[in-house]
């Protein structure tokens, strides 16, 4: 991998709540393990989920709410870093500016989410709107599901709240910190490499093969 650069660390909003040891991985431009990334198959389900977006935003619009700040940038400090993103707009209901989040979802995870609630459906998703919230100034947010097999729309309004903001700050601060050349230790969650957390990662090989615990020195 490539030793770490002088410049000042950016982390992207849509990484907060990932493993830590993920997302240090990526900050440390780790080797991705072969045949992960960004593939033509993750490009399309990120090519529909912007469909899926525009096509609610137009629901809205034709139900008489005004959306704006489509895409907006939202960055500030951290005590190591920045955090860097763009939301997907905000929504004004009742005279209140509010964060507007739109999330596309198969039927087996929309019918989780209606019974979970957003919060415990998707914690990750939870940390960002948290992190948004925090940094435009807004005290509440709007979420909106869309499931891609039933068009069924399930919405739920979120109250900013400081100690999920304030966590996840935490824990992305500490990827942003250098702590010389090493990684965080894998969360309690990660099980083994076959587990929920670990199954999937890009930086599985890495992660628990034997150089993740080399200490990298600029």
């Amino acid at each position: 991998r490539r030793p770490r650069s002088d410049a000042k660390p950016i982390v992207r909003v849509s990484s907060v709540g990932d493993c830590v040891r993920k997302n240090w991985a990526r900050m440390n431009d780790v080797t991705m393990d072969k045949g992960r990334g960004f593939t033509g198959r993750t490009y399309s389900i990120f090519q529909l989920g912007d469909k899926i977006e525009e096509l609610v935003l137009d629901h809205l619009r034709g139900a008489g709410f005004t959306v704006t700040d489509e895409q907006a940038s939202v960055r500030f400090e951290t005590g190591e870093g920045e955090l860097v993103g763009h939301i997907d707009g905000v929504i004004r209901i009742g005279g209140e500016r509010m964060l507007l989040e739109v999330k596309s979802a198969n039927d087996n995870n929309f019918n989780r989410c209606e019974e979970m609630g957003y919060e415990v459906w998707q914690p990750k998703y939870a940390s960002q709107i948290h992190c948004y919230m925090a940094g435009l100034g807004l005290a509440n947010c709007v979420v909106v599901v869309y499931n891609k097999n039933s068009s069924e729309i399930y919405v739920e309004q979120i109250r900013f709240d400081v100690g999920c903001y304030r966590r996840a700050l935490a824990d992305t601060e500490l990827i942003l910190r250098d702590n010389k050349g090493k990684p965080p230790e894998r969360p309690v969650e990660a099980k083994n490499q076959s587990c929920p957390l670990c199954k999937w990662c890009d930086f599985k090989g890495w992660c628990w093969g034997p150089t993740s615990s080399v200490v990298w020195e600029d």
